[in-house]
């Protein structure tokens, strides 16, 4: 381009020659303003370039400002109050519902624990602004009521059980009432949603009760200060094994320090009992503390993807339909043919015959639990048939198929229900008698809502069946049942309609049944049978010979079988 200027710059110097003096004036006026041109060109190029220089420094100047990272916890006022209720529940906890806490020593203080638990959650989610949703009321309104039945109560039978339930419902109270749920409700999720309660949260929250208790009110805390606390508490988590093994084997090497550890692990220096307690009680709060703050800041949706594993699930998909309704159709050809077996032995037995070889026993008790095994087999069948079906055949067909499967399984339960009748009717009620009649009940909202759930798809088949199953157990525990199956054998017995029973069985009933034999011991005028009453009380409260006096472990049922063995003079 600067060849191509020079030679129009000379072409016009030539016509200048040519032409008049005034035409050369033009040119040096020309050849100025050129000049002038140049000079402003040059001078734009410098502003760019400087402006170009600004940019990049500034562009330097902008990456190297250091990214302020967000801190893992950010502690209200409220989070802060929490700490030190949530270390009285611990301590409940640890000193009245603890794993060695058993039926004997559960009563007014596992009450209190539980109830002041659901209170603390409830309103720690109500100040930091929750809306709550059916679950968590009827969950929390369950949990009150099974706790009240262990100060009411004394339900040694299902004392296992009730500590399961308890057990699961205190850990998935806080992720449901913070609505921490993967969809929002209980779901066919409710595994991962329990681990998660269980586990991740109370993990990724390890050290915010350590770390709030030492934070500034109203700061949030640095994730230097968060990362020294984890490391911290890890290495004592991890450490612990590696310090007992040392301590273990320096007690080997010398009998002194053998001694001192001795004394220490069976606590026989003088520590008082309750400052033991508030030892144990600090990693209860830390985990306490984890899973109930946790619940309320923990997002789950990094943690798991519901589209992910939908998607995953469609592609575990492998298992043709058609296979599934070849299954289906021959196990449920074998539960016609066994049900219309089972109708006509009941058509016989209201006729007053038995079938061949069987005795009224023998009939009922025989395939009692062989058919509930049958009705669990088909629960997991659906399930298999759900998740596992190809998705991409027709749906039609496989509706019908589960239906018609629930339908026979409520078939087969009400076989089993007519059987456990005919067993009561018999030999009279005991506990293991009662509580699979409440499981086949269960059982029956189960296959009933599957039944719903095939004819409307957004229907709430695990939710509803997750409820049923907690009410119904809670009911279980508020009917006394020790106390249910003592008065109904003995009123029975009394009446003349239990030919079979023998009423030494009383002796195998628990102090729950106290009230009803002493009512019947001093109603009755029959010395032979009041004599058979005091022998079967004695052989009850024969198994307790301690007596509780301290007023927190409390159990209504528990002292008035204790004040019942004074009145009756029983050794």
């Amino acid at each position: 381009m600067s060849e191509n200027l020079s030679d129009n710059y000379t072409a016009i110097n030539s016509d200048n020659d040519i032409t008049a003096n005034a035409n050369n004036n033009v040119s040096d006026s020309s050849n100025n303003t050129a000049s002038a041109g140049n000079n402003i060109a040059d001078s734009s190029n410098n502003t760019a370039s400087t402006l170009t220089v600004g940019i990049n420094m500034e562009s330097e100047t902008s990456n190297k400002t250091p990214i302020k990272k967000e801190p893992k916890y950010k502690f209200e006022t409220l989070d802060i109050i929490m700490l030190p209720v949530v270390f009285i529940l611990a301590f409940l906890c640890i000193k009245y519902y603890n794993l060695n806490t058993g039926m004997v020593t559960l009563g007014l203080g596992a009450t209190l624990y539980i109830v002041l638990y659901v209170i603390s959650v409830l309103a720690y989610a109500k100040l930091k602004a929750v809306k709550f949703n059916s679950e968590s009321i009827i969950l929390s309104v369950l949990m009150i009521l099974l706790a009240i039945s262990f100060t009411v109560f004394y339900n040694y039978s299902l004392n296992i059980f009730m500590q399961i339930a308890m057990n699961f419902m205190l850990i998935y109270l806080p992720v449901t009432v913070f609505n921490k749920l993967i969809k929002s409700e209980t779901s066919a999720l409710i595994l991962y949603d329990y681990i998660n309660a269980l586990v991740f949260i109370p993990i990724h929250n390890a050290t915010s009760f350590w770390i709030c208790m030492f934070s500034k009110r109203g700061k949030s805390t640095s994730s230097t200060k968060t990362k020294y606390f984890l490391h911290i508490f890890l290495g004592l988590l991890i450490g612990t094994p590696f310090i007992m093994i040392v301590i273990f084997l320096l007690s080997s090497a010398d009998a002194t320090f053998k001694n001192i550890f001795d004394h220490l692990f069976n606590f026989d220096i003088n520590v008082p009992e309750n400052i033991v307690t508030l030892i144990w009680s600090l990693p209860m709060a830390t985990y306490l503390y984890a899973l109930i703050y946790g619940s309320s800041i923990e997002d789950n949706s990094k943690s798991f993807n519901i589209d992910k594993f939908n998607k995953s699930m469609d592609n575990a998909a492998f298992i043709p339909r058609l296979s599934l309704y070849t299954v289906n159709a021959v196990i449920c050809c074998f539960y016609i043919l066994f049900i219309g077996i089972q109708t006509i032995y009941f058509i016989d037995i209201l006729g007053g015959s038995l079938p061949a070889d069987f005795t009224y026993s023998e009939y009922a008790r025989r395939g009692f639990f062989e058919l509930l095994a049958v009705a669990l087999i088909n629960i997991v069948f659906i399930a298999v048939a759900k998740i596992f079906s190809v998705k991409n055949e027709n749906n039609k067909y496989l509706r019908i198929h589960i239906i018609l499967n629930s339908i026979l399984t409520l078939a087969l339960i009400s076989v089993d229900f007519a059987k456990m009748y005919l067993y009561i009717s018999t030999y009279g009620l005991t506990t293991l008698r009662i509580i699979p009649s409440v499981f086949m009940i269960f059982l029956c909202f189960v296959f009933a809502f599957i039944i719903m759930g095939e004819f409307k798809k957004s229907f709430p088949v695990t939710k509803l069946s997750f409820y049923a199953g907690n009410i119904l157990f809670v009911l279980l525990c508020l009917a006394n049942i020790d106390a249910v199956v003592a008065g109904y054998n003995l009123n029975a017995y009394m009446n003349g309609n239990l030919p079979y029973y023998d009423i030494y069985d009383l002796r195998e009933s628990d102090m729950a049944a106290m009230p009803v034999i002493y009512k019947a011991w001093k109603n009755s005028s029959d010395k032979e049978l009041k004599d058979k009453l005091h022998f079967c009380a004695e052989g009850i409260m024969g198994y307790y010979s301690f007596d509780i006096d301290e007023p927190i472990s409390y159990n209504y049922s528990r002292n008035k079988a204790f004040e019942i063995k004074k009145h009756m003079n029983l050794n």
